[in-house]
């Protein structure tokens, strides 16, 4: 039998071939382990992608749907939205605001704001910095436009105008406890393929300083420093090559 998915996934580059070609890789193994084939795959638009599926059973499905619509997102329509649940959301102009910042859920089919509200509130409980400004977070926790964050949505308003409020998900919350406690610095970049960071990277003789390049999904890279180095003085260097990109760095 096919399943057919609806993966709201940016195509933020102008290479949509390459894009899809690094979201079929995640997608087998997403699957590898659950007798599920990748059949086909393409975007349908410029934040649609359209994901076939074979399957030999129904067991497991309900699972597998699950970890490949946290991992890339999914569009969902308003009455869809559960209060309680757990949605892959992307960051929108995080400086925009002093209250708070924005985050796309994948919330499409209505009119005006679509965005959900992570309030300050929120972020200061999260910090536990009662005084903590919008703009000091997104420093220092190296908030970007488009980079991916599991958030759960708290309040929905309906009556005069759609308000979707969210606050940041257990699972974000601890990768990013992990990060502190780890101590390295990390430089977060979206809307580039991890390819071009490695060159960046290589090109520049930087290697030695860095010890990992993680992908939190095919458009999004985090440079985890070595204990020794900042950020800054990679950024410093790699900036050129990867100009008009969001590169965030993360060092609270």
């Amino acid at each position: 039998m096919n399943k057919i998915i609806e993966l709201w996934f940016p195509n933020y580059s102008n290479n949509p071939g390459y894009v899809s070609k690094d979201i079929r890789k995640k997608l087998n193994e997403l699957t590898e382990s659950f007798d599920i084939i990748v059949k086909n795959g393409y975007y349908q638009n410029s934040e649609k992608y359209i994901v076939e599926l074979g399957l030999e059973t129904q067991d497991y499905w309900n699972y597998v749907e699950k970890e490949i619509s946290k991992y890339f997102g999914k569009y969902i329509n308003l009455e869809e939205i559960e209060i309680g649940q757990s949605y892959l959301g992307r960051v929108v102009t995080p400086d925009k605001l002093g209250f708070g910042i924005f985050i796309d859920i994948g919330l499409r089919g209505v009119k005006g704001n679509r965005d959900a509200l992570l309030p300050l509130y929120n972020i200061r409980a999260f910090v536990d910095d009662e005084n903590i400004s919008n703009r000091e977070f997104v420093k220092k926790y190296g908030l970007i436009d488009g980079l991916p964050v599991q958030v759960k949505v708290n309040k929905l308003d309906m009556k005069d105008k759609l308000k979707i409020e969210v606050e940041l998900d257990k699972e974000y919350i601890d990768m990013i406890y992990d990060w502190k406690k780890d101590g390295r610095e990390r430089l977060i970049i979206t809307k580039t393929f991890k390819r071009d960071v490695i060159d960046s990277i290589k090109n520049n003789n930087l290697s030695r300083y860095v010890d990992d390049i993680l992908s939190l999904d095919p458009l999004t890279s985090v440079i985890i420093c070595d204990k020794k180095t900042r950020g800054s003085g990679i950024l410093a260097k790699i900036g050129k090559d990867l100009k008009n990109k969001p590169i965030g760095i993360f060092h609270p």
